[in-house]
């Protein structure tokens, strides 16, 4: 029943293995990024060298190549540590919206999986979609109202004996309940 805002963490699943993930990118990320370093100065130390011919023109090519693979490798380093961080956000789970959270069905120590239906209900208090049947032979009425503009609505909850509160019509079903002679408002 506690008040949430969108963004609120509601649970948090053990990242441990995600986050060994993580750090294991970043550690390769930074050992070629080192070694990109290094392959780069290789490069402007043969280039002089070899316009002098002190080293043969093979040399500066392999140092070359060297240089642009490990650029390579930190390209794909980088993208592999943005999916582990990605990987790693899906161990919080944050409240898409503001509400109440109401029924958590993980306790801690569950085992869960992704196809595992639900985690908690989030219920929406502001604003609240409220449904209610409309007599059939109204529907004419409510859709000369609604092309004019919005239609404001009054809705009281059952047993509740505060003044009714204000909204308005979005939408109705395109059927009608043949067992009730009723639309969905």
């Amino acid at each position: 029943g506690e008040a949430i805002k969108a963004g609120d963490t509601i649970m948090t699943i053990d990242p441990r293995l995600a986050q060994a993930q993580l750090d294991q990118a970043q550690a390769t990320l930074a050992r070629d990024r080192a070694q990109q370093t290094n392959a780069f100065r290789d490069v402007s130390r043969y280039k002089p060298l070899a316009q002098k011919e002190f080293v043969s023109r093979q040399q500066l090519d392999t140092s070359t190549t060297t240089a642009q693979a490990s650029s390579a490798s930190v390209k794909a380093d980088e993208a592999a540590v943005e999916s582990a961080k990605v990987t790693l956000s899906f161990f919080t789970i944050k409240s898409p919206i503001d509400g109440r959270i109401g029924y958590v069905t993980q306790k801690i120590g569950n085992d869960i999986k992704a196809s595992d239906v639900s985690l908690a209900t989030i219920n929406q208090i502001k604003p609240i979609y409220v449904s209610f049947p409309l007599p059939q032979a109204d529907l004419p009425a409510v859709r000369q109202a609604m092309a004019k503009g919005p239609v404001m609505v009054k809705a009281l909850p059952v047993g509740d004996s505060n003044k009714p509160q204000e909204g308005r019509l979005t939408f109705f079903e395109n059927s009608i309940d043949s067992s009730t002679g009723t639309i969905l408002m």
